[in-house]
């Protein structure tokens, strides 16, 4: 998948505490990533979100159209 080549590369994100003496690395788009791609293809795969149907050479595709 092409995703996960690039989400590796994304920076890691800075947390700091109170007393400034801790220093936290959390990489979490990794994670989120795959959460959300799992669930909006969950979606698509039982064409719920898809307001408009392309239809090309007898071929119909399902989509969800952006304003």
């Amino acid at each position: 998948m092409f995703f996960n080549n690039h989400v590796e590369s994304l920076p890691k994100i800075p947390l700091f505490t109170d007393d400034d003496d801790d220093f936290v690395k959390v990489d979490y788009t990794n994670k989120l990533f795959h959460q959300s791609y799992a669930s909006f293809n969950d979606l698509r795969m039982k064409c719920q979100l898809c307001d408009v149907v392309l239809v090309a050479e007898g071929r119909r595709l399902s989509a969800h159209k952006v304003r």
